[in-house]
């Protein structure tokens, strides 16, 4: 909207929001301020003008230059709520640094592991708004707020009130592309576990479409199945493991299990499961131990090497070879317990050895006092050697109770079975408390422990 009066213009913008002037003299002289702020007034102008302005530009002869002489108050828009995530969005390879400022490109951090129960996100409520007022005194409607949903997809949960998100189970958490939060309890990796992801640590179950690298490491709560091969250095599976092909540990990899574990050889590894292991062809020159049952029964059915343990049966078509390989089947007994054993012996004897230097230097000492004068220093010494020899003794002593009584599980367990179709010498083969070194080569064996606790054999 526009007004001219003959030495001042008043423009008007289409918002509203600002006055503005040029003024222009005419055959009488310049306008003058009250002539220029009558003019603005008859334009509808209410809000305070800028007097200042005009006089400045009255006196200055700034003759058609356009001055903004009133501002309108502009209106404040609400901005809608937003989502605050309490997770990492967007995984990024970002190795971890060490304490001593070395980085460590195997840590590369890219799974945003949730528990059930933590908090995934927040609405941040949205802002107020305010109205405006034009020049004219007239309101401009500022935009109002919207106060939007969280959007919950699998396995998340929203509070009553709408306000925050939680997990319902442990998992993965991401954000699709409509906004909406999910919790997957699977993790896949569309190729190798190696130096692009790094080791992996998931609080579900984890699918690797390729292989685990030499190297490298995969810990999973739930289930793992590896669709290659298992050459990492320690897997490790709070349920099942399903290895597509074989485990190559190279003499350091271990493999634990809380489930049942598959795959179609192990060669040179350490795999540990509270379940049952079968193996398609081969296990070779590893450690394998199985609560339950070892099974290696299809294919070639080959165990040869090695120590194999299981708490009730052992299986397979092959046991050893005609080279007479060091070969040991171990049943009857929970390998934990095996296991449990050889540790409490371990410390007992460190407990014997520290007992027996002790016992070395209070004679010692003993011996000194008898036939000199010794200070007190040397007595207040001895007295501390008596007063820790006491405490050794006595956890020597708690331990040797443990170790009896796992010794006297072991030789009561009456339970176990090895079955095969072949079994050749240099095959050691313990049940219970009982071995027995195969000599000979034998056919259709079946070996189970008899009730006087002696290892029964059969064959031909």
């Amino acid at each position: 909207m526009e007004r001219h009066v003959a030495k001042v213009e008043v423009k008007i913008t289409t918002d509203g929001m600002r006055a503005i002037v040029v003024l222009s003299p005419d055959e009488e002289g310049p306008p003058t301020l009250e002539h220029a702020l009558s003019v603005i007034q008859s334009a509808g102008v209410t809000v305070p003008v800028r007097r200042d302005e005009i006089e400045d530009a009255i006196a200055g002869e700034r003759w058609g230059q356009p001055l903004v002489v009133a501002e309108g108050a502009p209106p404040v828009h609400g901005v809608d709520s937003s989502v605050e995530y309490l997770f990492r969005r967007h995984a990024e390879a970002r190795p971890v640094e060490l304490a001593d400022g070395r980085v460590d490109f195997k840590n590369l951090d890219l799974v945003a592991n949730v528990r059930e129960g933590d908090q995934l996100a927040a609405r941040i409520p949205p802002s107020e708004s305010r109205d405006g007022l034009s020049v004219r005194g007239e309101p401009v409607l500022a935009r109002q707020a919207r106060t939007l949903p969280l959007r919950v997809g699998s396995n998340v949960r929203c509070s009553k009130d709408g306000a925050r998100a939680f997990a319902s189970v442990d998992g993965q958490a991401t954000v699709d592309r409509s906004g909406t939060i999910h919790v997957f309890t699977v993790y896949e990796v569309p190729g190798d576990v190696g130096m692009e992801t790094g080791n992996i640590r998931f609080v579900g179950s984890v699918v690797v479409r390729g292989s685990v690298a030499q190297g490298f490491s995969l810990e999973a709560c739930g289930n793992i199945e590896v669709k290659g091969f298992v050459s990492g250095d320690l897997v490790e599976a709070g349920c099942g493991l399903t290895v597509g092909r074989g485990i190559q540990g190279s003499g350091k990899g271990r493999i634990r299990a809380g489930g049942d574990i598959s795959c179609v050889f192990v060669e040179n590894a350490t795999v540990e499961t509270q379940g049952s292991i079968r193996v398609r062809d081969a296990v070779m020159h590893s450690t394998v131990s199985a609560k339950s049952r070892v099974v290696v029964a299809d294919g070639k059915g080959v165990i040869v090497g090695g120590l194999t343990q299981a708490g009730e049966e052992v299986r397979a078509k092959v046991i050893g070879s005609s080279l007479a390989t060091p070969t040991t089947i171990e049943v009857g007994v929970d390998p934990a317990l095996r296991a449990r054993l050889a540790e409490t012996g371990r410390i007992l004897s460190g407990k014997e050895a520290e007992l027996h230097r002790i016992d070395q230097a209070i004679e010692m000492l003993s011996s000194r006092r008898a036939t000199l004068k010794t200070s007190s220093a040397h007595r207040a010494g001895l007295s501390k050697l008596l007063q820790h020899r006491e405490g050794l003794a006595q956890e020597a002593q708690a331990l040797r109770l443990q170790k009896d009584e796992m010794d006297g599980e072991i030789a009561r367990a009456r339970k176990g079975r090895v079955r095969c179709a072949l079994i050749h010498p240099g095959t050691r083969i313990v049940m219970g408390a009982s071995s027995l070194l195969v000599t000979e080569q034998w056919h259709d064996v079946q070996a189970y422990m008899s009730d006087d606790g002696k290892i029964a054999f059969s064959g031909r």
